[in-house]
């Protein structure tokens, strides 16, 4: 269901990806890239729903394009949430396999933040008196 639309707004993601970081580069400010995507992102979906309609209208007729002209936006959404949903599932699978391939991690990290811990007791009582 949600994979038509990621083809479909995937050459506009890349387009503003590409744009926003030439544009990021030009004033050596990363902050310029995400209010550059704000920024154009309603220009280009517009722009590239224009095209999909019409083009579904010559090919398909009617009907088809007027369903796509009305849903492809609601589409966009959900493939939006479905990529971020994405984002976070592959983010997540790091751990997972870090996890998976050393069983004891997760007692070495227990011990290493008790061992932090007596340290910084240690240096706040030599120093603060606490």
């Amino acid at each position: 269901f949600i994979v038509p639309w990621l083809l479909v707004g995937a050459p506009a993601g890349l387009f503003l990806s590409v744009i926003s970081d030439q544009k990021a580069k030009e004033v050596q400010k990363m902050s310029v890239k995400g209010t550059w995507k704000i920024l154009m992102a309603p220009i280009a979906l517009s722009l590239l729903h224009g095209v999909c309609v019409s083009c579904a209208y010559r090919t398909l007729g009617e009907v088809p394009a007027l369903l796509w002209f009305f849903f492809a936006p609601v589409g966009a959404v959900y493939a939006i949430f479905a990529a971020e949903d994405g984002a976070k599932l592959l983010k997540s699978l790091n751990a997972l396999m870090l996890l998976l391939g050393n069983r004891d991690i997760g007692q070495q990290l227990f011990e290493m933040r008790e061992a932090l811990k007596r340290d910084i007791r240690a240096i706040n009582k030599t120093k603060n008196n606490w």
